[in-house]
């Protein structure tokens, strides 16, 4: 008998100036054995017809907000904005026990990716289970952030997506991203020894940074030789595997 997995929903924000990756995202996305009930994304309603209006898996949670246009690309108090509108789409539109983050640039390789994730977080009774990717700028080092991160209902509402800011003679001097902000949150919950203990107990688990067959790509720059390579490459193992 086949094993039912829980269901869960995709989160995914999209700035609408950065529309190359899309068609990598929706490959990993759709190649899944056990598919999301829905994706959510926030981007432009141009972006989103011409990328995902030919599926009812997707739903235009919310449009970037108007004065985006006035901020640099890829500012971190956009990509909040964005987070926290599908943060709060998830907790007050959807029921699902588990949501997975996804950057539009992250592509999921193998189909059984998102079913091992779901095995995982029960196997350890985790809270989250992050899949490292390849990071930008420092590639050689591996990212844990929000890229691609399933995490569990109970405790997406105890933190916000927003940008740190450290002030200093009345100017901000550093600011700190959105994802740090949001885990920095739960892991000071996760810390205190009173009524939070029972999450204190299964953050033990909460890391599963590297589970080998679990593989995503990141595509960095534009796509180009050596990805495509690359992928042929994934797309022969698979084969070789019979999971294609």
């Amino acid at each position: 008998m086949t094993k039912k997995h829980k269901d869960y929903i995709i989160a995914v924000p999209i700035d609408p100036d950065r529309e190359w990756t899309l068609d990598m995202l929706k490959r990993g996305i759709e190649r899944q054995d056990h598919l999301p009930n829905k994706v959510g994304i926030v981007t432009s309603r141009d972006v989103f017809e011409k990328h995902f209006a030919h599926s009812g898996l997707y739903e235009l949670a919310e449009t970037p907000r108007e004065n985006r246009t006035a901020e640099k690309r890829y500012r971190v108090p956009n990509i909040a904005y964005n987070r926290e509108r599908l943060r709060e789409w998830f907790i007050e539109k959807r029921d699902e026990e588990l949501i997975l983050w996804l950057d539009s640039d992250i592509e999921l390789v193998y189909p059984h990716a998102t079913k091992e994730m779901i095995e995982k977080i029960e196997k350890h009774d985790a809270q989250r289970l992050h899949i490292p990717y390849q990071n930008r700028p420092h590639k050689d080092y591996p990212s844990h952030g929000t890229g691609c991160v399933m995490i569990r209902r109970e405790v997406t509402n105890m933190a916000r997506f927003y940008r740190g800011e450290f002030i200093k003679d009345g100017e901000i001097k550093h600011t700190i991203s959105e994802d740090y902000m949001y885990f920095a949150t739960l892991q000071a919950i996760y810390n205190r020894d009173h009524q939070f203990e029972w999450i204190a107990e299964r953050e033990k688990c909460k890391h599963a940074l590297d589970f080998g067959d679990i593989k995503v790509v990141h595509h960095l720059d534009v796509y180009d030789r050596e990805d495509r390579d690359y992928i042929d490459h994934l797309d022969r193992q698979l084969k070789k595997e019979g999971r294609k």
